[in-house]
């Protein structure tokens, strides 16, 4: 069985223990992470296990803090991912007969190491029971769905790309298309966007790898066809600090002129 495992500082000393356990039990353990008890930011190890999880269909996951509230918040912002925070072994099991979780929560300071263990092994020890629990279970995932493609009706980039609003296209393949910015702020700016609406950076897995170099070698190939011989630039803001406008993620390629730094 793999299990990808996840905690803050505040969950590392359990996590440790934890991955010493499922070894013993023979289980295939991806750890994601903190690496010590120095502070460390859930969401990034949270999100990471909760990703790899959503990655491979069948595996479970792991995700621990002080009281397990951040890292359920942050797990089940991932498609695909039930997370259950519990806190005895009635818990565990239950969330695992009848809400089919693939993602355990515990946090370090809700019980004793040998109670979480306990906890641990009730969840491992469970498995989904399906009839009336699978109807259930379904409807929640209707319902990520249902609110995924909200989103996508919202969104301009999503319009362009079904070809309900017009843009003026200096790119298209299967997976990415670019169009001209309407305010641009080079004498060439356009904008390269994957097909699939993902809203931030920050949405991004490893799945994403091969999309991503992609759009980078779209824009060269653009930049080349524009004649920006003497150079451009690639922007990627995230989140509205950084002046991300549209939650869709999307790249800037500017040129024609000499950039400055910093820009902005």
């Amino acid at each position: 069985m793999r299990i990808d495992i996840g905690s803050d500082h505040r969950g590392y000393d359990l996590k440790c223990r934890i991955v010493r356990h499922l070894g013993e039990r023979g289980c295939e353990v991806i750890d994601h992470g903190c690496d010590s008890a120095q502070s460390a930011d859930y969401p990034d190890h949270g999100l990471a296990a909760a990703r790899a999880v959503a990655e491979h269909p069948g595996s479970l996951g792991i995700v621990i803090c002080s009281n397990g509230i951040g890292m359920s918040m942050v797990a089940n912002k991932v498609r695909g991912i039930r997370a259950a925070l519990c806190v005895n072994e009635a818990m565990a099991s239950q969330s695992r007969r009848h809400n089919d979780a693939n993602v355990l929560v515990l946090g370090a300071d809700n019980a004793s190491v040998d109670d979480n263990l306990k906890v641990l092994n009730a969840w491992l020890e469970a498995s989904f029971e399906g009839g009336r629990h699978a109807r259930r279970v379904a409807k929640i995932t209707e319902a990520e769905g249902q609110r995924r493609r909200s989103m996508e009706s919202d969104c301009i980039f999503c319009k362009i790309v079904a070809g309900e609003i017009p843009a003026e296209k200096v790119f298209e393949d299967d997976e990415i298309v670019g169009f001209k910015d309407i305010n641009p702020a080079a004498p060439f700016h356009a904008l390269l966007i994957p097909k699939t609406h993902i809203e931030t950076l920050n949405d991004l897995g490893p799945e994403h790898v091969d999309l991503m170099g992609r759009i980078v070698l779209a824009a060269q190939k653009v930049a080349a066809e524009e004649g920006l011989e003497t150079g451009y630039r690639l922007v990627a803001n995230c989140l509205r600090d950084a002046g991300q406008e549209v939650f869709h993620i999307h790249v800037h390629l500017l040129g024609g002129r000499r950039l400055t730094w910093p820009p902005g």
